[in-house]
């Protein structure tokens, strides 16, 4: 008999935590370090340090990538404001850092990877904005009656911004003026040239 492979939906926020806790050294790398999966702020995120031992808060929401973004930022910005009790609550955050309140920690230490089950819209306007971000998208799949999450590959818009290469945006002829003449029929070279 062969696999049953199938995409479901989920609908429980303590599952889908679950899911991405385990696919964390997919995300972050083998030798990764989960900090906290319980922030005190609104939405799902988990504090971590990546492989190469660089704070990273890994934001995701099962439904909307938009409000997934918006707590990891929200997250993001908390941490910052509040660095020293960040420095007393997760010391390892701190490690290879100046000790003391946390004053060698700052915002622009911290990764933000987002997941969600769709698309970021604008994201070179977003990567370029915020370098720090990553976005990837998620399905998850059942396989043999066990559930896990397949992580996609992270996310760019029309063009690979992580090497830098702006890609114009094409033209479109009714926002941005059509590039060439249109050719008109002879008898509309004729109509306009009689007016």
């Amino acid at each position: 008999m062969g696999i049953q492979l199938k995409t479901i939906a989920l609908t429980s926020d303590e599952i889908l935590q679950e899911l991405v806790t385990d696919t964390l050294p997919q995300i972050l790398g083998e030798s990764f370090e989960l900090i906290t999966n319980d922030l005190p702020f609104e939405g799902n995120h988990l504090l971590c340090l990546d492989a190469d031992k660089h704070p990273a808060v890994v934001s995701y929401d099962g439904r909307d990538g938009g409000r997934a973004l918006l707590a990891g930022l929200a997250v993001i910005e908390g941490l910052s404001d509040n660095r020293g009790m960040l420095y007393r609550l997760y010391p390892a955050l701190f490690r290879g850092h100046p000790p003391g309140n946390g004053a060698g920690f700052r915002s622009e230490d911290l990764r933000l990877i987002v997941l969600a089950p769709l698309a970021l819209p604008g994201m070179a306007y977003l990567k370029h904005a915020f370098p720090a971000l990553t976005a990837r998208t998620f399905r998850i799949l059942e396989v043999d009656g066990n559930i896990g999450l397949l992580i996609e590959a992270p996310q760019h818009d029309a063009g690979d911004v992580a090497a830098g290469t702006d890609v114009p945006a094409p033209a479109a002829p009714f926002r941005g003026g059509v590039a060439e003449q249109p050719t008109l029929s002879a008898q509309e070279e004729r109509y306009f040239a009689d007016t």
